[in-house]
């Protein structure tokens, strides 16, 4: 948005057009709606309470406190903060403010206690005499106070504190603040996220003393004041900078912005210190002025305000003379901050009477956009011929995930130039609290340290900002600022072609609710940090250089409590990289260019449905979504807020909500918000990643229109459907009948998969997983299907055995042995094993080539209590009938596999070692037992250890339970089981949508785990025919994998993938490898930062294990051989092996930023 001067909000125009981003009047002449009726004397739009004491422009509002007071008879009201006779100009200040004795215009009981100089203020201000001192008191500032802010109160668009909840029946967002899942459950476990664990909490503080010599032709401008962050996540160390300078003129200034909740109201918080205890800054409006600062360091003199909001406007004008927060000319740089959730960042040149925004005078300077809070500070600083200036910041309270280095410093020396770069420190989760100190020294004979922190609160329904602005009166200028948050930031262009961190910057509510935000990132294997945003939580360093970034993107989950101020830095930073936003579970406003469909009014009940469905896919199209009515997801318990658009400019709809009982229209559901020089992508829906397909199919949109679709990582549905117990016999749930495959089945379920096949989306291969017990083989060739060619003329059967406990961990060497003595080997021979006509059916080369396969033991014997000599003969006797029926030889055979029986032996290190001496090294888990997962990272296999397993190394891989139950064949069978073990309910269409909702969002998380089917489940033998969309198939298994396999498709194009047991395995300890190895993707801009034309890839030590994949939206090439991966409609993969070096990557077409 436009910078507004006062001088355009006083022009008293007639009511026009109701404001659409909270400004008002001012050249759009806006008028204030009636959620914030009163139009502030700095434009922007909020409550009579909030804006009305500091002057309200009634011609664009409605204000019940006094009205402005007239300019008298032959005066000028001032339009830039400064009164007095100027040039013969008699300046007075507008509405409620005072003419300080300064010559600067303020609020009285900010600014009357020096001296007010009546004849030039408007009221509100008891005549004093001037100060006779030239030392500007530290009790006042020339810097407009926060009682007077530009800065939108919270209080007019503030969200309710509610979160992502499943309502339990009206449409009233409950207050709770976690996600509810539906009531319907499955067997399914929900798989728990811990990686970046964070501490919780850190802490900091910094407080900067600023010794100068007194000179009278030098400027010096020192503030300083002790601030206080404390953030509830992420790792936090300690850091502590010193900066001196040798030069003839050296000054540092380094500021912190922290936020707290502690004042009700923002107010101004400006400090002023000295190192002598009996003086303090000299300022004048003067530019021939010089400023007088003691040379005692016995002191400091720190004058703050017991509320949270300041704006510091530090400048020089050259080597003979500073001017505190004022002019050297006609004319002062206006500091607009921003309302609601934004603040302006200023730094403009003073002389030529203007600000300059979004540019710089001079082609050398540049602007890096760091924190302005207490994990970081910005400092600007100028010079001529005579001075250099050094600007350091200390990051006091970064809150980092471990490992993670965030901190950023300026350093400006140019001569006649703005000139902003940073530094880096490191932080390290070695602490849950942190202190960083900030020391500055010089040498010279005259040296200024300057340390100005800066504290906004938001703890009521007001909000604070701050605002910071450095100066100069020579030719550099550089202005960032952001007008609301539904207007633009502006920063300046920096010189020469930047690189950005593919790192995701991630702000939410809570711990819980940072999930939202990473668990799509997680699944990609796209690197995140996570931040809860709490009462003094503070920003992390954006950057490490005026070229750097750190962060490809931002993400904000449940509006956190960011001060305005702080949404600024982020805004500013946006613009500066090139970076977008996402802004989850919002509410439409005018900042978003849009409103409520019905006044304040979302939606549903806990039984109404309003299906949400993408409209425009085109920002995001390497998501590989579709789009329209027919790819609608379900909100069931997900509470939002349907939308229309009323700002077509600012907004373009990616997302619509259908109707629905009140609402019998379309609306918005989601959109693109473009302002010019920053885009942010809104959702108008609560968040529930830990049980919602619908959030996590939602988040692959963000995820690569925040990306550009260009990332290290990658995206591949592994749906790996492993049916146990083949051959053997399976007694039906609750019932005494039996059933085992016969042949017809097979086929039926061959026919079935390839007709399947033809209907997923491009270059899917979707197959069946057999694990095998060739003992069924033999107990049916000798009993059902006798030949006389079996020797021994038996099955290997033993006595009914307690089972010992689930989770039970064995005693190395105890356990009973139950196999018999006889035989000691495998002995049967082929024309026995073909005897059985299921046996005979896979011994055909094309029919067992349809599946894959993999071992299963040979009796299926529970292996919690066995010895190592019966787990030895159930892998050996195994592996033997395998190569026999010639199954070994199979197109995809994992030799190295194995599906545990019944999920045991995990605990036991004798069954581990007897697996593992065979060539067992890949098995599976349970989801639904947590030991059994990896405690760090849920796409982590787990290693077995002998603490936890009794032997060490065996690979186990998760795998999804389902409720398709092993011992059922029939749709009642295990509806009746679900119900009864499972805490279901309904019939088996019920059942169905639960399977449904569970496991695509599996699907969407991109978790790869196979899952869990039984021979009983694929009965098509007197099935009867259900109908899944336009398919009717018979078995309750492929019924459900229609089901799921079905919404997948529909909603996506992606391809469905099956990779054999083994290859699997080798999926997971890859993923493990490599994000151990702490890669990294920089984006390369052109040189004129308007295109993404390559990346640089780089890891620890620049080597890992395992390959890294890196996705791209066009073709690339790579300084180093690679291996390209592209399936079907998904995005091209290069994986690369490091070794030693960084990758670079040169992309075929630029990738507009």
């Amino acid at each position: 948005m436009k910078y507004i001067q006062l001088s355009a909000l006083f022009a008293g125009a007639a009511l026009a057009v109701v404001s659409p981003d909270m400004s008002c009047g001012g050249t759009n002449k806006y008028t204030c709606p009636s959620t914030a009726p009163c139009c502030s004397e700095w434009g922007w739009c909020g409550s009579t309470a909030d804006f009305c004491g500091v002057g309200c422009v009634v011609a664009y509002g409605t204000c019940t406190d006094p009205t402005p007071h007239p300019a008298p008879s032959g005066t000028t009201v001032s339009t830039n903060e400064k009164c007095g006779v100027i040039s013969g100009v008699t300046y007075v200040c507008p509405y409620s403010m005072c003419c300080s004795s300064f010559g600067n215009c303020g609020t009285g009981a900010d600014y009357c206690g020096t001296g007010c100089q009546t004849g030039f203020s408007q009221g509100f201000c008891t005549a004093q005499a001037q100060s006779s001192s030239s030392v500007k008191p530290a009790s006042s500032s020339s810097v407009k106070p926060a009682s007077s802010s530009s800065v939108k109160p919270s209080s007019s668009s503030v969200k309710p504190s509610s979160s992502s909840v499943k309502p339990s029946s009206s449409s009233i967002k409950p207050s709770s603040s976690s996600s509810v899942k539906p009531s319907s459950s499955s067997s399914s476990a929900k798989v728990s996220s811990s990686s970046s664990v964070k501490p919780s909490s850190s802490s900091s503080s910094v407080k900067a003393l600023s010794t100068s010599s007194v000179k009278s032709s030098s400027s010096v401008v020192a503030s300083s004041s002790t601030s206080s962050a404390k953030a509830s996540s992420s790792s936090v160390g300690t850091s502590t900078k010193s900066v001196s300078s040798s030069s003839s003129f050296a000054a540092s200034l380094s500021s912190s912005l922290s936020s707290s909740a502690s004042a009700a109201a923002s107010s101004s918080s400006v400090i002023a210190s000295s190192t002598d205890s009996s003086s303090s800054i000299v300022s004048s409006t003067d530019s021939s002025s010089s400023v007088v600062s003691s040379t005692d360091l016995s002191s400091s003199v720190i004058a703050s305000s017991t509320d949270s909001l300041s704006s510091v406007v530090a400048s020089s004008t050259d080597s003979s003379s500073s001017v505190i927060a004022s002019s050297t000319d006609l004319s002062s740089s206006v500091v607009a901050s921003s309302t609601d959730s934004s603040s302006s960042v200023v730094a403009s040149s003073t002389d030529s009477s203007s600000s300059v925004a979004a540019s710089s005078t001079d082609s050398s300077s540049s602007v890096v956009i760091s924190s302005t809070d207490s994990s970081s500070s910005v400092s600007a600083s100028f010079t001529d011929s005579s001075s250099s200036v050094v600007a350091s910041s200390t990051d006091s309270s970064s809150s980092v995930p471990a490992s993670s280095t965030l901190s950023s410093s300026v350093t400006a020396s140019s001569s006649d130039s703005l000139s902003v770069a940073s530094t880096t420190s490191s932080s390290t989760a070695t602490s849950t609290d942190s202190s960083s100190s900030v020391v500055s020294s010089t040498t010279s004979s005259l040296s200024s340290s300057v340390s100005s922190s800066l504290s906004s609160s938001a703890s009521s329904s007001k909000s604070s900002s701050a605002s910071s602005s450095a100066t100069s009166s020579k030719s550099s200028s550089v202005s960032s600022s952001a007008s609301s948050s539904s207007s633009s930031a502006t920063a300046s262009a920096t010189a020469g072609a930047k690189t950005v961190g593919q790192t995701i910057l991630i702000f939410a509510d809570t711990a819980d609710n940072t999930f939202h935000g990473y668990s799509g990132l997680k699944g990609y294997g796209i690197p995140y940090e996570t931040y809860v945003v709490g009462s003094g939580f503070a920003l992390p360093a954006l950057n490490t250089t005026a070229t750097s970034g750190k962060y490809a993107g931002i993400v904000l989950v449940n509006v956190p409590a960011l001060t305005a101020a702080q949404l600024t830095t982020l805004y500013n930073y946006q613009i500066q990289f090139g970076v977008r936003m996402t802004r989850l579970n919002e509410e439409p406003a005018t900042q978003f260019g849009t409103a409520y469909a019905k006044s304040g009014t979302g939606c549903c009940g806990a039984t109404t449905e309003q299906q949400i469905y993408f409209t425009n896919t085109a920002a995001f199209s390497t998501a590989g979504l579709k789009i329209g009515t027919t790819a609608g997801a379900s909100t069931l318990g997900l509470y939002h807020y349907p939308a229309t658009i009323t700002n077509a400019t600012l907004a373009t709809a990616i997302a619509s909500f259908a109707t629905a009982t009140g609402f019998t229209s379309v609306t918005v559901a989601g959109v693109i918000n473009n302002f010019g020089n920053r885009q942010q992508m809104v959702f108008f829906i609560e968040w529930a990643s830990d049980w919602s397909a619908t959030s996590n199919y939602l988040q692959h949109a963000w995820i690569h229109w925040m990306t550009r679709g260009m990332y290290v990582g990658f995206r591949r549905v592994l749906f790996n459907t492993q049916v146990d117990d083949m051959h053997l016999s399976t007694t039906i749930y609750q019932k005494t009948t039996v059933v085992r495959l016969v042949p017809d089945d097979l086929n039926a379920i061959v026919t079935w998969q390839k007709g399947l096949q033809g209907r997923l989306s491009p270059g899917s291969n979707y197959t069946l997983e057999i694990a095998h017990n060739g003992n069924g083989d033999i107990d049916a060739a000798t009993i059902k299907y006798p030949n006389g060619q079996c020797s021994p003329n038996t099955a290997i059967y033993y006595d009914d055995f307690a089972v010992a406990p689930i989770e039970f961990q064995k005693p190395l060497g105890t356990g009973k042995s139950y196999w018999p003595s006889t035989p000691a080997t495998f002995g049967w021979s082929l024309a026995c094993l073909l005897a059985d006509p299921v046996a005979n059916w896979f011994n055909n080369p094309t029919n067992r080539d349809q599946f894959m396969h993999l071992s299963h033991t040979f009796t299926h014997e529970n292996l919690n209590n066995a010895t190592y000599s019966d787990v030895n003969k159930e892998i050996t006797f195994n592996i033997a009938w395998l190569n026999q029926i010639g199954i070994a030889q199979a197109q995809h055979f994992s030799a190295n596999g194995l599906v545990p029986p019944a999920i045991t032996g995990l605990h036991n290190g004798d069954s581990i070692k007897a697996l593992m001496d065979n060539g067992i090294r890949f098995v599976v888990g349970d989801n639904t037992r947590p030991l059994l997962q990896n405690p760090t990272n849920d796409y982590w296999p787990l290693i077995s250890t002998v603490a936890a397993n009794g032997y060490a190394g065996l690979v186990i891989m998760p795998r999804w339970s389902t409720t398709i139950f092993y011992d059922c064949n029939t749709q009642a069978c295990t509806t009746s089981e679900w119900i009864a073990t499972s805490g279901g309910s309904g019939n088996f269409a019920a059942l169905l949508v639960d399977a449904k909702n569970e496991h695509t969002r599996h699907v969407f998380q991109l978790h790869q785990d196979p899952m869990m089917f039984h021979q009983a489940n694929l009965q098509n033998a007197g099935q009867p025919a259900y109908t899944v969309g336009t398919q009717s198939v018979n078995s309750i298994m492929q019924i459900w994998v229609e089901t799921v396999l079905q919404e997948v498709t529909r909603l996506t194009n992606w391809p469905i993938i099956t990779i054999k047991h083994d290859d699997t395995a080798q999926y997971f300890l890859n993923r493990m490898a490599r994000d151990q190895c702490n890669y990294n993707l920089a984006y390369q801009y052109s040189t004129d930062n308007k295109n993404i034309i390559g990346a640089t890839l780089t890891s620890t030590g620049n080597t890992c294990s395992a390959p890294i994949p890196v996705t791209f939206p066009v073709a690339a090439t790579a300084s180093v051989p690679t291996t390209s991966e592209q399936i079907g409609g998904d995005p091209l993969t290069l994986w690369v092996q490091m070794t030693g070096q960084p990758v670079t990557f040169t992309l075929s077409t630029p990738v507009a930023i």
